[in-house]
């Protein structure tokens, strides 16, 4: 991160899921943007990181700075 905000809110769902949300903002090399998931509680915690580091790889693709 180049001096601006990183954040993950994680939420524990009373319906058995896990939603987790991914926040830039203020910084001066990316544009604010934000990625929502939710997955299963029992869902192996290596395949929901994977998924997330594929969408956040996604989207920094997307915006041209890969």
């Amino acid at each position: 991160n180049y001096g601006g905000t990183t954040l993950f809110h994680i939420q524990q769902c009373p319906d058995v899921k896990v939603m987790i949300q991914y926040e830039i903002k203020n910084n001066p090399i990316i544009p604010p943007f934000h990625l929502d998931w939710t997955f299963s509680d029992s869902m192996d915690q290596d395949e929901m990181l994977t998924t997330i580091n594929r969408d956040i790889n996604m989207k920094i693709h997307q915006l041209g700075l890969s």
